[in-house]
């Protein structure tokens, strides 16, 4: 996704994205001073705090990553390909092939216009 995109839904659907939202981005400002913290209780030999802040910043970590997930699949759904404009009456040129297609495109050269760049 490029850009802002702004989820769609309303209703439930909204209010259980903006928690999810919300919750992801204040544990993921918190993970790197967990972390700290449990470096330092590391560095100071303090290990039952060392082990309850590695198990703390683990699990936080852990649900930062899977709602970073989670909110990407909720957003995909509103998110449009950026598609290059064309001409100026606003018509857009085909985009290229995706996938194993594109490559065998690129390799044998556009022979439609007499170039003969690609492998034969």
């Amino acid at each position: 996704m490029v850009g802002q995109v702004r989820f769609g839904a309303g209703g439930a659907a909204r209010l259980v994205y903006l928690t999810i939202l919300a919750s992801h981005t204040l544990l993921a400002m918190l993970v790197p001073v967990l972390l700290a913290l449990t470096l330092l209780a590391a560095r100071r030999e303090a290990h039952p705090r060392h082990r309850l802040m590695g198990r703390v910043t683990l699990l936080t970590w852990m649900y930062v990553s899977v709602t970073g997930v989670v909110v990407y699949v909720m957003l995909r759904p509103y998110s449009r390909r950026a598609e290059p404009t064309g001409a100026r009456d606003g018509t857009a040129p085909p985009l290229p092939p995706r996938g194993p297609r594109r490559a065998a495109v690129r390799a044998r050269g556009d022979r439609r216009r007499g170039d003969d760049s690609g492998a034969r």
